[in-house]
């Protein structure tokens, strides 16, 4: 599709099909371990205490209107509706940026049909937009017919291979404290997993599971004040 897309914007803007250039972006991994260690917190039943998580981030557009365009002649339809929500980025190359749509785009020819488009910014002037659609045989640059409100965002792809650990506070029964330990794989076949764990605050403050550390300051049926004294090992070291 990159390949088609790319060839696309090449004809339709230089008039003549050069050699492509636009290439599909690299995901960009990263891990995140909350909340910092040390510091006083307070979480209510079913709040995340602790978490650690390795995922894949991109770079994403919020498009605020809804922006009509119209197809520039070598376009499959003639009218395109792009609604606003959440475009991430797909396509990058020394000139420009492409966000796609996480939702399908209307787009008219004898009928409305629905197909994957999204919004193209100027590297050189980034108030410098145009619209594409990709439909299956056909791919086409749109001229926009009103401005394109954005604001820049990230998005954590679900898709995207990655791990999280978390535990939850479950309430409190006597003197024992109760959480949900949660573990998910995103992008794998591996199946999320889920276990109650219990401790006996007469035997101590401090609780752990795999890794974990905290320090039960205070707890209610409520809330639970708390410091997190180590978090879960990192998915590299596992």
């Amino acid at each position: 599709m990159a390949r088609l897309l790319a060839m696309t914007f090449s004809c339709l803007l230089m008039f003549s099909c050069a050699a492509t250039k636009l290439v599909t972006v690299q995901n960009r991994e990263e891990v995140i371990v909350e909340p910092t260690i040390g510091e006083e917190r307070l979480g209510e039943v079913g709040d995340s205490l602790v978490r650690t998580a390795k995922v894949t981030r991109l770079w994403a557009l919020q498009l605020q209107d809804e922006v009509e365009a119209s197809g520039t002649g070598w376009a499959w339809g003639n009218k395109a509706l792009f609604k606003p929500g959440l475009y991430v980025s797909k396509y990058n190359d020394g000139e420009q940026e492409c966000f796609e749509s996480l939702a399908p785009v209307p787009v008219r020819s004898l009928g409305w049909v629905e197909g994957k488009g999204g919004i193209c910014i100027s590297k050189a002037n980034p108030n410098l937009m145009t619209l594409y659609m990709g439909i299956p045989g056909q791919n086409a640059l749109y001229t926009p017919k009103g401005p394109i409100k954005v604001t820049k965002t990230t998005h954590i792809d679900s898709n995207a291979p990655g791990f999280s650990q978390e535990l939850i506070y479950n309430g409190k029964s006597g003197d024992s404290v109760k959480f949900l330990y949660r573990e998910f794989a995103s992008g794998m076949a591996r199946p999320a997993f889920d276990q109650d764990v219990q401790y006996d605050l007469k035997e101590g403050k401090v609780v752990g599971f795999k890794g974990a550390r905290i320090e039960v300051i205070e707890a209610t049926n409520v809330n639970l004040r708390y410091r997190v004294l180590a978090h879960f090992p990192l998915p590299a070291q596992r």
